[in-house]
Formats: structure tokens, C-alpha cells, sequence
């Protein structure tokens, strides 16, 4: 999965465990907004999001773990 395919997984596989995005931000903790904006690619899930949402919608931690990484990888600063 890239994560360009992450606002789409989320939501398909939200809806094939018929949860609502308010009650998967219940589970989680979030805000039905912040599923929102991960559905609709505004925003990620934090790294501890993606995991607490690979336990919930039954995805492998691999995948989550790529993607993990690879936000990683964007968001680190090369050293001076």
C-alpha cells in the first residue's frame, strides 16, 4: 500500500468492518473529524494512529510499518 492508497484502505476497510467514521474515532480517540481528514487525504495518522488503526480494521502492522517508514523518511531533516 503507498500512501497515496491510505485515504482510500481507510476508508474501505472502515466501511467493510460497517463502522461509522464516528465510531471508529470513538475507538481510537480521535476526533470524527481528524477520520475525516485521514479519508480524505488532509491529513495522516500519526504513527501510533496507524497502528491503533492496523489493530482495528484488521490490517497488517507490515503495511502500517511501510508507511510509517516512509513518513519517516519525509519528515527527517538531513544533517548539517
Amino acid at each position: 500500500m503507498t500512501e497515496n492508497q491510505l485515504p482510500n484502505n481507510i476508508t474501505a476497510y472502515r466501511k467493510k468492518k460497517a463502522l461509522s467514521q464516528e465510531k471508529l474515532a470513538e475507538l481510537m480517540g480521535v476526533s470524527r473529524q481528524a477520520v475525516t481528514k485521514w479519508e480524505s487525504g488532509n491529513s495522516k495518522p500519526s504513527s501510533e494512529n496507524l497502528i491503533k488503526l492496523a489493530e482495528l480494521l484488521e490490517i497488517t502492522l507490515k503495511r502500517c510499518w511501510a508507511i510509517i517508514k516512509r513518513k519517516m523518511a519525509v519528515t527527517k531533516k538531513p544533517a548539517i
